[in-house]
């Protein structure tokens, strides 16, 4: 799995680190908490748009989260 020592970096320390893919640095991360600090994180390249979903369970503390309710209630003003 290509992007495993990334997924690593972001439990451990909240930094992604460069993309397995084009080695770019311009990459970033969220955590998308289904409740109970438990949810799946999102990683991704905004250079070659490379990314990857996992679902992982506990979230870490103080790091970047979004409620699934409160990104699906964003969508749904921005588009009306």
């Amino acid at each position: 799995m290509k992007w495993r020592d990334n997924m690593i970096s972001v439990h451990e320390k909240g930094i992604v680190g460069n993309c397995p893919y084009c080695k770019s640095s311009d990459t970033d991360y969220i955590f998308w908490e289904n409740g109970n600090e438990r949810g799946s994180l999102n990683i991704w390249c905004n250079s070659c748009n490379e990314r990857i979903h996992v679902d992982c369970g506990n979230i870490p503390q103080n790091r970047k989260r979004m409620k699934l309710d409160e990104a699906l209630v964003t969508k749904h003003e921005k588009s009306a």
